[in-house]
């Protein structure tokens, strides 16, 4: 067990301990064994030294540490391997204590000490710094060194070696913190010890198992990302993850060549647009980004107007209106602001104006017609009355060469009491041999009253009429 008295050792003089050669040889010795390094500052300047040079306090500790006789003098020779524990300790020009421990032991610290080193091949030793004590630059060269301090700001600095795997550091504040590669393939948790808001070391305690999954593609508007995710398996180190930023990608630029417009439809001037982000552009270089196809005014109609049509017993009529010889849209007014779906209609008048036409009668030498009606209004032809049977002209009769067109030729000559009287005598004027008429008409006989007819006035033979006055 060693207590390191710093109070004792300041009363010394910083070259009464050690000479060059010593320190060479312990340093030389640290060196080869890959146990560290440790600058004595202001040591180096007694040129010889001897085991009997020091005080008797020291002299005798000294001596029981390395093992040596009081008078032995400490040479370039000297097996330091043979050495169970080997203590160095001086104060600088500063006045400030620097100690070197080799071999296992457990070391108290009850003062200030500015640095400590610890080098060991075997394992077990410790360190103890009481609430009194303080450590300005502790290094541990040593495997498994136990340490302990009373005091959670008692050790300001901290250097582990490789060889210091299995070492532990109680009383100290720390935290975790996790330190990913370069290329985010690995990554470590550190456990960083503090004294106060300063870190005095860091050391690896555990790899992670890392994976990675693109958790937000990259598009032409907005980079991407690419999350790696590192899992360990002692649950006291919590899964972390890095967000890589993925490169944006370029648009992919499609043209929209200019639509005109027409009096019916807005145009658009050409633009680009692209196929990933559906974004819009006035340039092919997709430098000016726009909402929308800038849009191109309607053009005015090319209107001419549409007479009136009148509205028929039949047929409808419409009114005046004007129409778009563009489009063919039709409009109420001369300035094309108010669209109509098609000329507004005028309905029929609802019954026909009917004229009859009577049937003529086919001859021997004319056709004839039925009778039929003709409206007015409309100039449509009916075979009915009521005008429902419409026709496009008269039903023509075919030649009756049985109705020949008679010609009076003889009067009619009328019977008398005693003579015989014909009648009218017709002959066709078509067909001469055609002839009606001409008949006899027998005598009628005296219609005599009172002896006298009264049709001719002649007396009834046998009888005396008397004259009458």
């Amino acid at each position: 067990v060693i207590d390191l008295d710093p109070a004792f050792v300041r009363r010394t003089p910083a070259d009464a301990y050690f000479g060059a050669d010593t320190v060479r040889q312990i340093r030389f010795h640290l060196l080869v064994k890959d146990r560290g390094l440790i600058v004595f500052r202001g040591l180096l300047r007694t040129p010889g030294f001897r085991i009997n040079d020091l005080p008797d306090r020291f002299r005798r500790s000294s001596a029981q540490l390395f093992g040596c006789a009081h008078a032995e003098t400490l040479s370039d020779n000297y097996d330091l391997e043979s050495i169970p524990i080997a203590l160095i300790s001086f104060c600088d020009q500063e006045g400030k204590l620097h100690s070197a421990v080799t071999g296992k032991a457990d070391v108290s610290v009850h003062g200030a000490v500015e640095t400590l080193l610890i080098v060991s091949d075997a394992d077990s030793s410790s360190v103890s710094v009481k609430k009194e004590g303080s450590i300005g630059s502790l290094a541990l060269c040593a495997n498994g060194v136990q340490v302990n301090s009373e005091n959670k700001d008692g050790i300001q600095g901290l250097l582990l070696s490789s060889s210091a795997a299995g070492s532990v550091l109680n009383g100290l504040d720390s935290k975790i913190a996790y330190v990913w590669s370069s290329t985010h393939d690995a990554c470590t948790a550190f456990i960083q010890f503090l004294s106060g808001e300063e870190i005095i070391a860091s050391i690896p305690a555990a790899e992670a198992t890392v994976s990675s999954e693109e958790t937000k593609p990259a598009t032409c508007t907005a980079a991407g990302t690419r999350t790696y995710t590192a899992t360990f398996t002692d649950p006291a180190y919590a899964t972390q993850e890095y967000p890589e930023e993925l490169t944006m990608l370029t648009h992919q630029l499609e043209y929209h060549k200019e639509i005109k417009p027409t009096c019916t439809q807005m145009g658009a001037k050409e633009y680009w647009s692209c196929k990933n982000c559906k974004a819009m552009f006035r340039d092919a270089d997709g430098k000016i980004s726009i909402n929308g196809p800038t849009a191109l005014a309607k053009t005015d109609h090319k209107l001419s107007p549409v007479s009136k049509v009148e509205a028929t017993c039949t047929t409808p009529g419409s009114e005046a209106c004007w129409k778009c010889s563009i489009c063919g849209g039709y409009f109420s007014d001369s300035a094309g602001k108010n669209k109509i779906n098609a000329p507004v209609p005028i309905p029929t008048q609802g019954k026909h104006t009917l004229t009859e036409h009577k049937k003529v009668a086919a001859t021997c030498r004319d056709t004839g017609v039925e009778a039929y009606w003709s409206c007015s209004a409309c100039k449509k032809l009916f075979s009915d009355a009521a005008g429902t049977a419409e026709i496009s002209s008269p039903v023509v009769i075919a030649v009756d060469p049985n109705n020949h067109l008679y010609v009076q030729v003889e009067p009619a000559v009328e019977a008398t009491c005693e003579e015989p009287g014909f009648t009218a005598l017709y002959r066709c004027s078509v067909h001469e041999d055609a002839e009606k008429g001409g008949d006899m008409i027998n005598p009628l006989g005296h219609n005599y009253v009172n002896g006298v007819c009264k049709r001719c006035g002649a007396e009834e033979p046998g009888i005396t009429v008397e004259p009458t006055d």
